[in-house]
């Protein structure tokens, strides 16, 4: 099946736009790409501009074939996606996945999920969104990131416009990687979808991030289940939201020896459908008076304006 698959990325194959090669666990490992099968895709992605999706997730492939695949990530310009989930990546072979992409200007979407990646993998992913301009979405849940790296990619949200989802979910972030996430989302308005799910946030963490949604307004997804958030964390959530006018879908949970007060509870269900309802009839405005705004910032200041008065009157 590789033979073939190769053959074709190097004949430059227009009906083959698309290579799922992600077995998990259907097959026996003898099977699997491992290192070898990385490096010989790596090389004939380097003379293909045909395949923009590539999907090689459970393949025992590991730093040594992701440094092979951050060597035929710089000379192709044509692939979107790739799919490196539940293989075998470490600090090393992130960071070197991580500097191509600064010179890559065609992935859009990354899937590093279930790898072997700690905290200096995830520095050069933060050293990376820098400077990448077209990377939109990155999962790295399942991995072994902790509050080093996790403030490491803090950093490099501040200064990025490119990136719409972040999966950090399933790691070992606590309270310091959370507020570095959070004064991010500060100065960050392009990303929509944030999963902090799994990890080991706390109250003083769970606050500073519902601070940040005070100022935000471009998330509109927030997951914070299962971390060791107390009813503090989501007391703040649940007054931030009365300040925030974006976020529709809000996943969180408080310890087991914790309950939430029902009122708060219900607060906040009320003030997550005023923003999605809001949301639908923003969505139904007409689309040639939307297309005259400037810029997206416009529009969120636009936005802003009819929300406050909205609330107002609710």
């Amino acid at each position: 099946m590789l033979s073939e698959v190769i053959r074709r990325l190097e004949a430059n194959d227009e009906m083959m736009e698309s290579v799922d090669l992600d077995f998990g666990a259907a097959i026996d490992d003898s099977d699997r790409l491992g290192d070898a099968g990385a490096a010989k895709l790596a090389t004939a992605l380097k003379a293909n501009g045909k395949l923009t999706e590539l999907g090689i997730g459970c393949n025992l492939i590991g730093d040594e074939g992701a440094f092979a695949l951050a060597d035929g990530l710089r000379e192709n310009q044509g692939l979107l996606s790739l799919g490196l989930g539940g293989n075998m990546i470490g600090d090393e072979g992130c960071t070197g996945i991580a500097a191509a992409l600064e010179l890559n200007r065609s992935i859009t979407e990354l899937g590093l999920y279930g790898n072997a990646i700690r905290d200096l993998g995830a520095a050069g992913v933060g050293e990376m969104i820098t400077r990448n301009t077209t990377l939109e979405a990155l999962y790295l849940g399942g991995n072994w990131i902790g509050d080093r790296g996790g403030t490491e990619i803090g950093r490099g949200l501040m200064r990025n416009h490119a990136l719409t989802a972040l999966n950090l979910s399933q790691n070992l972030l606590g309270d310091m990687a959370a507020g570095a996430i959070a004064a991010s989302l500060v100065e960050n308005n392009r990303l929509t979808a944030l999963d902090l799910s799994c990890n080991q946030v706390s109250d003083s963490g769970g606050r500073q991030l519902a601070g940040a949604l005070r100022k935000n307004s471009g998330l509109t997804s927030l997951n914070l289940n299962l971390n060791l958030l107390g009813t503090k964390a989501v007391d703040a959530t649940e007054r931030a939201l009365s300040h925030n006018f974006f976020l529709t879908a809000l996943r969180i949970s408080v310890q087991t020896n914790q309950t939430f007060e029902h009122a708060t509870v219900t607060s906040i269900e009320v003030l997550l459908r005023r923003n999605a309802q809001f949301a639908q009839e923003v969505d139904r405005q007409d689309w040639w008076e939307r297309s005259q705004w400037n810029s997206v910032e416009q529009m969120r200041a636009r936005r802003r304006d009819e929300l406050s008065l909205y609330n107002f009157v609710l």
